[in-house]
């Protein structure tokens, strides 16, 4: 008889867990969204990143920061204005 796979039938969030990376995984998760929402939002509005940089008087290379995927930190004062510029909100939430 085979052995059973020892996540089989596991919640991902375990696997991850018991990997040590589930916070890593979260955050990068997190950060997705965040430039999906903004990009999605500025394709909506036909603005680019230059524009959106001029918009918030701050360098085009604060926007590549914002919006690089391989860069889990998030700066909340230009995530908060990027989204007043773009007619949204930010919200967070711990639950």
């Amino acid at each position: 008889m085979a052995e059973e796979a020892p996540h089989s039938g596991s919640r991902l969030s375990d696997f991850l867990m018991d990997q040590g990376i589930f916070h890593e995984a979260q955050a990068h998760a997190l950060k997705q969204v965040l430039i999906w929402k903004i990009l999605d939002e500025m394709k909506r509005r036909s603005m680019s990143k230059a524009s959106l940089a001029i918009c918030l008087n701050v360098s085009q290379d604060q926007i590549d920061l914002l919006l690089d995927a391989e860069i889990d930190q998030v700066d909340l004062n230009l995530l908060c204005k990027v989204s007043h510029v773009l007619g949204r909100k930010v919200r967070i939430d711990i639950e």
